[in-house]
């Protein structure tokens, strides 16, 4: 397949889906300039745009912040607990975005969550997952994960022995980390912060299970109620679908203007990335208590209580009388149940066909853009 032919297969893909919306939008039954305003009048009178801002621009800093800094201490320090920083970064991205809030539902609830007696105590009263604020939170978790695998690669494919000489030459492991590997990592980090961001932009399932309860939306919930409500507004709905588009292109087009370019930026390599270069003395049990304590809260805690859950005939909190009503019940209906059965066969068969060819496709993408000289 050419270069042309693969444009083709990416402009059907791609742009003939957003052209059918825009003019379906624009000149459909109630499109055109009253759709347009009946977007953003809705848009606005919510408060979904300044929502999505906070919402997108919060959980992703948080999660690039935090993947960042624990990539770096899983490839460039000798913390113990580096296999705990992959159950921290492996569940989180396996477990689906509605699972995981609804996990922090039950974990975090003011009325049911099995950990608010614990932070009872705190003059803040510990976590709150409904509001902005919590949606920003366990967004910034749940995509945490992803930071963190995308800057593993980064920081593994850089060649140490610029950090190994400032070491040698006295340079504190602060000096180090601001004046050669941030600056090395800097054009993987602008484009792992970009993707995370796009990631919470189009995010539905935190918003709408810890938002729209607290009447907190964004624009993905906005386009939902819109959809949901009697009579429908699909022109409304495309307006701000559109929005969407336009501010992700955006964001391609910052991101294309502070890294686009053939030899901007150069990755060092030529040999093989030494062993681990900064031993955390001291600091080695705390940190490693630190990772452990994130692994907990964001991976095993709710993973444990989804599986509490799914042991009980109707949810409580974890108690001693509880514990009696524990039964393997639920789990066999499920697997007795044709229709969860043959979901499942689904599933499996359209992940596996789906991640084929999404990786065929952007393996052909990727070659294109970076071995050719298309443009």
């Amino acid at each position: 397949m050419g270069s042309a032919g693969l444009a083709a297969v990416v402009a059907v893909l791609v742009a003939a889906p957003l052209a059918v919306l825009l003019w379906d939008s624009l000149s459909g039954p109630g499109g055109g300039a009253g759709a347009v305003e009946r977007a953003l009048s809705a848009a606005s009178s919510s408060s979904a745009l300044a929502n999505t801002a906070v919402f997108a621009v919060g959980s992703s800093l948080f999660a690039t912040v935090v993947g960042t800094a624990l990539a770096y201490l899983y490839v460039r320090t000798d913390v113990p607990a580096r296999p705990l920083l992959v159950v921290a970064a492996v569940v989180p991205f396996t477990v689906p975005g509605m699972l995981y809030a609804f996990a922090w539902v039950l974990l975090a609830s003011p009325r049911m969550g099995a950990a608010t007696p614990l932070w009872s105590w705190l003059p803040a009263g510990g976590i709150d997952p409904f509001g902005l604020p919590g949606m920003v939170l366990i967004e910034g978790m749940h995509l945490s994960a992803l930071a963190f695998l995308l800057m593993v690669v980064a920081l593994r494919s850089l060649d140490p022995a610029l950090e190994e000489a400032a070491f040698t030459s006295g340079a504190s492991a602060p000096t180090v980390l601001r004046r050669i590997t941030l600056p090395l990592c800097r054009p993987a980090l602008l484009a792992t912060l970009l993707l995370v961001a796009l990631r919470a932009l189009e995010s539905f399932e935190v918003p709408a299970l810890l938002g729209m309860s607290d009447r907190t939306t964004v624009l993905t919930t906005e386009l939902f109620q819109m959809l949901r409500r009697f009579p429908p507004d699909p022109s409304a709905a495309g307006v701000l679908s559109m929005v969407l588009v336009a501010i992700a292109v955006a964001g391609l087009a910052v991101n294309h203007r502070f890294l686009g370019g053939h030899g901007r930026f150069t990755i060092l390599t030529g040999r093989r990335p030494a062993a681990p270069s900064l031993r955390l003395g001291r600091w080695r049990r705390p940190v490693a208590v630190a990772v452990a304590l994130w692994c907990a809260v964001v991976a095993v805690a709710p993973l444990l209580i989804l599986v509490w859950a799914s042991l009980l005939p109707y949810y409580s909190r974890p108690s001693s009388g509880a514990l009696r009503s524990v039964s393997l019940a639920n789990y066999g209906s499920a697997l007795t149940d044709p229709a969860f059965t043959a979901a499942t066969v689904r599933s499996l068969a359209l992940g596996f066909a789906v991640a084929t060819l999404a990786v065929l496709l952007g393996a052909l993408i990727a070659w294109v853009v970076v071995r050719t000289r298309t443009r």
